[in-house]
């Protein structure tokens, strides 16, 4: 059995811990092991890891407090780095790397580092200065890791240099998801559409943590487009985050507030989405969307960003693209004329983004680049 320790699970529920955790449900576990280092004093999914037989360790955080977080980490790779055959370090930006870089200092054989995003997560002084951190450990994270991943091209070529990209040790991982779990369900739909609410609605939906690559700002002007063709139209939006109080004072400043819904961490997204009518995501950079495939799997018409979301995201002719530089009235007029397309009662994810194949793969990936 090969041993891997996971980084990149946080307290968060977001959709790298819901992408790891899909992998960990369905590898065969008996083959290849998952452990979760967690530089957080929760993690998302904790009990269930411990259920299905990991172990789950926490340093502290490096912005909390600097010299114990070095501490914690130097403490935990020279007493554990011996029992791993790899480590598997996911990242939206590399502005940390210390996980890779103790890793190699203690022997660890296998060094995998993955990408999730295409650009820079915050537009703040903050922000810029993890962005340059992120572009100095480019140019270095040959020297730390063995092998790279990426959800995308987009994702890896954000990640890592042309080199590396053109190279033997670079490997896309789709973001598979679990097809069944998001198969379209009449009675599912009637049931939580009368539970919250909207049978008689249009249901436009969202999922994404309130932070700037999500551009929830521009969601809401698209929406007030929506409800001013549409009364009966409903924003449904899933997730939390820094800027949620900031779009809340935007939405009751338009006089939204019965038209919204903010539905906070949902562990039931799957059978929210068979509410919506439509899925809309305006983001501002992605390294793929894995809310995109599922809304695509759950028979919804989704509209996205032009030149933003990969082209990988589009695995039906549900995903619709539109220029950001558009109008939200532009948008809303595309969104509304959907109304007219028939919602998918079944559409199978490619094998690439089912689960269970791609698990399969994933644990072949692992055995392979262990045994090399």
């Amino acid at each position: 059995m090969k041993k891997i320790l996971v980084c990149g699970m946080s307290q968060n529920l977001g959709g790298v811990e819901c992408f790891l955790m899909n992998y960990y449900r369905n590898i065969n576990r008996n083959k290849v092991q998952f452990d979760f280092l967690c530089n957080s004093e929760s993690c998302a999914f904790e009990e269930e890891i411990k259920h299905l037989g990991g172990k789950v360790y926490h340093v502290c955080a490096r912005s909390k407090n600097i010299y114990q977080f070095y501490k914690d980490v130097n403490e935990f790779f020279s007493n554990h780095a011996k029992d791993y055959d790899g480590i598997w370090v996911n990242k939206c930006m590399l502005n940390n790397i210390e996980f890779i870089k103790y890793a190699k200092r203690y022997n660890i054989p296998k060094r995998i580092i993955h990408a999730h995003n295409s650009n820079n997560m915050e537009n703040t002084i903050k922000g810029k200065l993890q962005g340059l951190l992120h572009y100095i450990h480019r140019r270095s994270i040959h020297k730390y890791a063995t092998d790279f991943w990426a959800c995308s091209r987009d994702a890896g070529s954000w990640a890592f240099p042309k080199e590396i990209m053109k190279g033997e040790n670079f490997r896309i991982i789709h973001n598979a998801i679990d097809s069944e779990k998001f198969r379209y369900n009449v009675d599912t739909r009637e049931l939580y559409r009368k539970r919250l609410g909207l049978t008689n609605s249009f249901v436009v939906g969202h999922v994404g943590r309130f932070q700037y690559q999500k551009n929830h700002e521009f969601l809401i002007d698209i929406f007030k487009s929506i409800y001013h063709k549409n009364s009966n139209a409903v924003l449904l939006l899933i997730g939390v985050g820094e800027l949620e109080d900031k779009i809340k004072e935007k939405v009751h400043s338009l006089s939204l507030d019965n038209a919204v819904k903010f539905l906070g961490v949902r562990n039931d997204v799957a059978q929210l989405m068979q509410a919506m009518d439509v899925f809309v995501f305006p983001s501002l950079f992605e390294g793929l969307g894995i809310a995109l495939i599922e809304a695509q799997v759950a028979g919804l018409p989704s509209f996205t960003s032009t030149n933003v979301v990969p082209q990988e995201a589009k695995i039906t002719n549900l995903l619709h693209y539109i220029n950001l530089n558009e109008s939200a009235i532009a948008w809303a007029d595309t969104i509304v004329d959907s109304q007219a397309i028939h919602r998918e009662l079944y559409v199978q994810a490619s094998m690439d983004y089912n689960i269970k194949s791609a698990a399969s793969k994933l644990e072949l990936h692992f055995s392979n680049i262990c045994n090399k």
